[in-house]
């Protein structure tokens, strides 16, 4: 069930990522569009690659958010096999790092039962 939720898991963040990248640059040709407009440029074809040097003043929070989507275009498959791996691994290693609560309960129990014996022969 563990890997089910990491797969679900795998995928919401893919998602979300295309999303992000997607509403990045949309914004982004929108307000290329507009200040081109307002300075009575030309504005470039549909392909955003041609808004590379065209002397747009940015705010840096806008700037970084298309920084950060043209990273995540760049490397997006290596980054897709990142998220499926790191979510498996932590799927995982979940279920190795704990026990079932009733299961370490009665181990202990046990332990205790056999400690006690082993002092109760030991001591005759």
């Amino acid at each position: 069930m563990r890997y089910f939720w990491a797969s679900i898991a795998a995928v919401a963040i893919i998602a979300l990522g295309s999303l992000f990248v997607w509403r990045t640059r949309v914004a982004f040709e929108r307000i290329a569009r507009e200040q081109l407009a307002a300075k009575g440029q030309a504005v470039p074809a549909d392909s955003p690659a041609s808004f590379g040097d065209i002397g747009l003043e940015m705010p840096s929070s806008q700037i970084a958010m298309v920084s950060f989507a043209d990273f995540l275009i760049s490397f997006r498959y290596l980054l897709i096999v990142l998220v499926v791996l790191i979510c498996f691994g932590l799927a995982a290693f979940s279920g190795r790092a704990r026990r079932p609560l009733s299961q370490s309960s009665q181990h202990r129990s046990t332990e205790n039962v056999e400690a006690k014996s082993a002092g109760n022969a030991a001591g005759s």
